[in-house]
């Protein structure tokens, strides 16, 4: 049987499906935040550390992510456990070639 953890933000709520029995509440949306901002970070990071000649014009970088019910998210091994399928979409600003705004991209 499914484990779910509920998150409520005044009107609006969201039921997430959780991997384990662990009874620890959490804050799936900032949990969510951290994740994808962080991982986004990494990305942008390594893309900028190539050659600027190496840089393509645009990287779609797409991941998919497993809520656990200790808290927080996993990376998913596959795409059938996972709760969240992301893509985030990064261009280059057409002077100095450095990454700009993160575009996430909804699938």
């Amino acid at each position: 049987m499914p484990n779910y953890r509920d998150y409520q933000e005044g009107s609006e709520g969201l039921r997430i499906e959780v991997e384990g029995n662990d009874s620890a509440s959490s804050d799936y949306a900032e949990a969510l935040t951290a994740v994808i901002g962080g991982l986004a970070r990494q990305v942008a990071a390594g893309f900028e550390a190539l050659p600027e000649a190496q840089r393509p014009q645009q990287l779609e970088f797409g991941f998919t992510l497993r809520a656990l019910s200790a808290g927080g998210f996993a990376i998913a091994q596959g795409a059938d456990t996972a709760n969240f399928r992301i893509t985030l979409t990064f261009g280059l600003e057409s002077s100095g070639g450095l990454m700009t705004g993160l575009v996430p991209t909804p699938r």
